[in-house]
């Protein structure tokens, strides 16, 4: 049961870790074209 629970949360993180990213990845190219980042 423990295992399933951590593979569950595992799961969610990975997948709020991805909608957070989608989010954000309009900002960081923003940013990253404006600061010279590669």
């Amino acid at each position: 049961m423990i295992r399933l629970r951590s593979a569950k949360v595992a799961l969610i993180r990975s997948g709020v870790q991805s909608v957070i990213f989608e989010g954000l990845r309009p900002l960081i190219s923003q940013q990253a074209s404006g600061s010279g980042w590669p």
